[in-house]
């Protein structure tokens, strides 16, 4: 009876061990809010979270006026060879334009929108042309 019931509670420690190692790693962003709007911060037409925060992610299958902040930047701000539309879908055009982006800064070129991408891109400026988040200034990239 005690060696039985040993066994039972030994196989429910090893499975709930094995639940606890076989659980995935928490995905980085999945604590980051989705860029859903646009905000101005230091000039900058910048994508941003619910609260207005910079501090927010944007990746192909998002919608809405964050995408369409990252949109026009990438379009107006930021060398690339191929106009994109500024329609508020991050669909493969605007991956593959943030794509662009990322490499010509220097940057992991994953095509996800997110702090480290936010730091090194050109955005649209409240006084023309383009700034970034340290304050630069330049004009508009013409394709």
């Amino acid at each position: 009876m005690i060696k039985g019931r040993f066994v039972r509670w030994a196989a429910a420690a090893v499975i709930g061990l094995a639940t606890v190692v076989v659980l995935p790693a928490t995905d980085a962003l999945a604590a980051t809010p989705t860029c859903v709007r646009g905000t101005h911060y230091h000039n900058a037409k910048m994508p941003a979270a619910r609260d207005y925060s910079i501090t927010c992610y944007s990746r192909q299958g998002h919608t809405g006026d964050g995408v369409r902040y990252l949109q026009a930047s990438l379009r107006y701000c930021n060398v690339y060879t191929h106009s994109i539309s500024v329609d508020g879908i991050f669909g493969t055009d605007t991956y593959n334009a943030l794509r662009s982006a990322q490499r010509t800064v220097g940057i992991s070129a994953d095509g996800v929108y997110g702090r480290q991408t936010a730091a090194s891109i050109w955005f649209l400026s409240d006084l023309g042309g383009c700034t970034n988040t340290s304050g630069a200034h330049r004009g508009y990239v013409t394709h």
